[in-house]
């Protein structure tokens, strides 16, 4: 595995970079699940200033996970939970000395989603089934607090999809002012090769399709 992890170092286009600062701070995952709004948001808020130390609680981020959107895929929409959209919660967190940010999982689309209803070309199709390519099913979870059952791949190879999901980017880092950004579910975009999948622009291979979303993010 370390000689494997060599090659691929030695064959990647994108530089390692050592980190200046480690990241450190808090996360509303492992606490609160999907169960968030801003009241209890702005209250942990409030305990991670009081208990925060430069030297034995170096808490640097300040991170909002997954359930401030109604569904996944639906990524400009607020839960009613956030009554004035994230922008102010965001400066709010900035002003108490934290990194602001948010949790996005950029290649998952759920199938009750806004998205989804208005685009289904937008997700990754089945060979097999000719249908939306199923990547996970959730019934009852109770941790996601979302309604859709199915979870779709954004097809980034899309022309539009892509320019949705870098608009999502745009909005959230200029227009809200997150300025840390918690990818999850990324190898959602590189787990089914062409036998299996079908993309919108074929000719791509998997990790094509992921490197483009990842330095489209960056």
């Amino acid at each position: 595995m370390r000689d494997w992890a060599h090659l691929v170092a030695a064959a990647s286009p994108i530089p390692w970079r050592h980190l200046p600062v480690r990241v450190t701070g808090w996360c509303s995952w492992y606490n609160l699940y999907a169960s968030i709004t801003e009241e209890n948001i702005r209250e942990h808020l409030r305990g991670a200033a009081a208990v925060r130390d430069a030297e034995s609680l170096p808490l640097r981020v300040f991170q909002i996970d997954d359930g401030f959107t109604p569904e996944m895929g639906d990524w400009l929409d607020v839960k009613p939970q956030f009554p004035r959209g994230m922008k102010p919660l965001l400066d709010e967190i900035r002003a108490a000395g934290f990194v602001p940010g948010l949790w996005i999982a950029p290649f998952v689309v759920g199938n009750r989603s806004r998205l989804y209803q208005e685009h289904p070309d937008w997700v990754v199709h089945d060979r097999q089934t000719d249908g939306p390519l199923v990547q996970m099913r959730f019934y009852g979870e109770f941790r996601w607090h979302k309604r859709s059952e199915e979870y779709y791949i954004l097809d980034a190879t899309h022309p539009d999809a892509l320019d949705y999901l870098r608009r999502v980017f745009q909005v959230w880092r200029y227009d809200w002012g997150c300025e840390y950004f918690k990818t999850d579910f990324m190898f959602f975009g590189a787990e089914y090769g062409p036998e299996r999948a079908r993309w919108h622009t074929p000719g791509m291979t998997r990790i094509e399709v992921w490197r483009q979303v990842a330095l489209m993010i960056r």
